[in-house]
């Protein structure tokens, strides 16, 4: 396993790897949604469905409003 303390260390794909095999929190996911490809965001939203897709968090943010 990759030490997620230094993410922005990592090779593709080692964060390729580490999304799809680490158990990423949600604090983490939210600190580096940003600079995720979008495949990695993809493989994220699907392995922890607790996670929205933008699409979604969009949605959410137009119905609170």
């Amino acid at each position: 396993m990759y030490d997620l303390n230094k993410w922005k260390d990592l090779t593709e794909f080692q964060r390729n790897y580490a999304c799809y095999y680490q158990k990423l929190t949600q604090p983490f996911i939210s600190k580096h949604w940003e600079v995720l490809t979008e495949w990695q965001r993809d493989l994220i939203t699907q392995i922890h469905k607790n996670y929205p897709t933008k699409t979604e968090r969009i949605k959410g943010a137009k119905a609170y409003a």
